[in-house]
Parts: C-alpha cells; sequence; structure tokens
C-alpha cells in the first residue's frame, strides 16, 4: 500500500513536470510559491518586449566600423602604458618589500592552586615569580628662566629702498631675484587663433563631423595657404612634462594635423597649400589661412 502511494506521488510529480518543460526548476517554483501567495503577484504577467522578434544576425552586428584612434596613435598610448607600468616597478623595487610585524611571543602559563592539572605526577609545582611593576621616572618640568625686560632705547633705521647694486664699468650686471619684475617663463599662454577642431582624450579621433568647418574654411582662403597646428593631450604648462613626454605629445599633435589636412584635402585645398606643426601643450586642432 506504502508503495503504490509512492508511485503515485512521483507519477504525478513527474506529470507536473512535464506540463512545465519549457521552464526550469526556478520559474516553476516560482510560479507554484506566488500561486500560493495569491494576489497581484499570482497573476499573468505580459510578455517581455521584443519577446517574439527574431534574433539578430551576428554576422551584420555593428553596421559601423568602431570608432578606433589610428594604428599610430595606439603605438603612442601604448608607449604611455610602458612608460606608466615601468615607473610604477621601479617605485615598488625602490620601496622595498613591505614591513611585517614579528609576531608576539604568548606570555607562560601561571601555575597556581586554582588551575593545577590533577594527576599523579612528581613534578613539583612551580612557584610564581612575583613581577614588580616598571615604575616610569616622573619627568621633570623645566626651569623657568626668567629673562630680563628689553632695555629702551633707540631702534636703528631702516632704509626706504635696497641699496643699488653694484656697477662695474664695461660689464652688464644683471638683474637680480629679488626686483619687481617676475620671471616669466617663454610660454605663449595666449589663445591660439584659427578654428578649434576637437579631438577625442588621447587619440586622433575627431568629436563630432568637422566636414562643414572643412569645407567653410576650404571656401573662405581664396587661393592663399592654411595653417594647422595640431596640439597633444597635455592642457597646460603645469603638467611638467618631460623630455619623452613632450615628443610623444609633439607625434599626437602632428597626427591629429595630418587629419585634419586629409580632411581639407577632400574639400579642394591642394597639399602644397597646408602647413602642418605639431606643440606638445594645447587642445584640439587649430586652423587659420595665413596672410
Amino acid at each position: 500500500m506504502l508503495g503504490r502511494k509512492h508511485g503515485i506521488v512521483v507519477g504525478g510529480l513527474l506529470l507536473g513536470l512535464a506540463g512545465c518543460a519549457h521552464q526550469d526548476g526556478v520559474e516553476t517554483t516560482n510560479q507554484w510559491w506566488h500561486s500560493f501567495e495569491g494576489g497581484e503577484i499570482a497573476q499573468l504577467r505580459p510578455p517581455p518586449p521584443g519577446q517574439s522578434v527574431p534574433y539578430p544576425h551576428v554576422s551584420q552586428t555593428p553596421m559601423e566600423a568602431p570608432d578606433l584612434p589610428s594604428p599610430a596613435a595606439r603605438e603612442l598610448q601604448t608607449q604611455q602604458l610602458e612608460m606608466d607600468r615601468n615607473l610604477a616597478q621601479r617605485e615598488s623595487a625602490a620601496q622595498g618589500p613591505l614591513p611585517t610585524v614579528p609576531k608576539a611571543v604568548p606570555p607562560a602559563p601561571i601555575v597556581t592552586a586554582n588551575n593545577a592539572t590533577m594527576g599523579t605526577t612528581d613534578e613539583k609545582p612551580t612557584v610564581p615569580v612575583p613581577v614588580k611593576p616598571h615604575v616610569t621616572a616622573e619627568l621633570a618640568m623645566p626651569q623657568v628662566v626668567m629673562k630680563g625686560a628689553i632695555s629702551s632705547g633707540t631702534l636703528p633705521e631702516m632704509m626706504n629702498a635696497p641699496p643699488v647694486s653694484v656697477s662695474f664699468p664695461g660689464f652688464s650686471v644683471p638683474a637680480s631675484t629679488g626686483a619687481s619684475e617676475a620671471v616669466t617663463p617663454d610660454i605663449d599662454a595666449s589663445t591660439p587663433e584659427g578654428t578649434l577642431i576637437r579631438f577625442q582624450v588621447a587619440s586622433d579621433q575627431t568629436v563630432g563631423n568637422p566636414t562643414a568647418a572643412y569645407r567653410r574654411l576650404a571656401g573662405q582662403r581664396n587661393g592663399q595657404r592654411i595653417k594647422i597646428i595640431g596640439f597633444g593631450a597635455a592642457m597646460s604648462a603645469d603638467a611638467g612634462l618631460s623630455v619623452s613626454d613632450q615628443v610623444r605629445e609633439v607625434a599626437l599633435g602632428l597626427l591629429r594635423a595630418q587629419v585634419v589636412a586629409r580632411g581639407l584635402v577632400v574639400q579642394g585645398v591642394p597639399q602644397t597649400m597646408i602647413d602642418i606643426e605639431g606643440e606638445a601643450i594645447g587642445d584640439g586642432v587649430r586652423i587659420r589661412i595665413v596672410k
């Protein structure tokens, strides 16, 4: 009788699973639990959007080429990543291994009459040695030294201006560093002239489509030359670029200038009428007509 009941239960379970063959065990358990709870959660839900839409052809997606930098720009980015990795490894080697804290030695157990181990042994119980508390010497306060009052008298006279620098006949003495005129670095901090073409960060891919700007400049030049100045990724003179960094940024600026030059050539500007230049500090590319 018991075997017959088990057979009925197993048969009903298999029949229920056969009816939910399109669902896995998790979905079937969720439906059973939702029907047990009842209410809004037990109602049928609408199918997900796009369920009846056929699957896209993987060979046809994406239809457009990805917006990637040129191989030369990717080579510059690879060099920058390699230099950053080597610098991090050298700094880690210079700092040495991480300091390790030595493990503290556990104190020796103190055997007393209360925690002595019961048993027959011939060993004599060790008598605990009383530990004297460590007494630190009291810090003495510094001795107060009374200073005498400042004697009244006349203060020395102060000059209104610094003394005149020493001059020698036949020699030109440079201005001292304390002069009022501050020494400024030989960097042109003014905004460059010309139309700005923006580029993606550390790449020679333009932001947006600059074809309209190329067409406008090609129509305004009237047979004159066009100068293109491409700038690297450094945005200010405070970046502290090394010589290798400046060389890499100038190369990136030249790549950006070449992209703009090719766009102008497509609009009818002869290659012989285009001058390109690269600089390390700046933003994007500047195009101006040389008058």
